[in-house]
């Protein structure tokens, strides 16, 4: 059992090596003037725009950490949308 434990860190290390730690920072300060309301918010497919970009980012194995920048005015609701959505990757907003 003891070189199963030994091969399985060994593994743990290649995989590691393979995917190095990465994070990715997801700039979402927009006010939307242009579009006309927050695009962040706004219903793509049952989801708001923001919840589809970081879902990308929380489905993939390559990034291990995701940071939320925003306007102060949404941190809230930006933390809300991740813990609603189950975001776990979401280490900061």
């Amino acid at each position: 059992m003891r070189n199963g434990k030994a091969a399985g860190a060994i593994s743990k290390k290649i995989r590691e090596a393979r995917c190095p730690r990465s994070a990715a920072v997801i700039v979402a300060g927009g006010s939307g003037v242009r579009f006309g309301s927050d695009k962040l918010m706004a219903d793509l497919d049952g989801l708001p725009v923001l919840v589809r970009t970081l879902s990308a980012f929380e489905n993939t194995e390559l990034v291990r950490e995701i940071v939320v920048v925003s306007r102060s005015d949404a941190l809230e609701q930006v933390r809300g949308l991740c813990e609603a959505h189950c975001l776990t990757k979401v280490t900061a907003v």
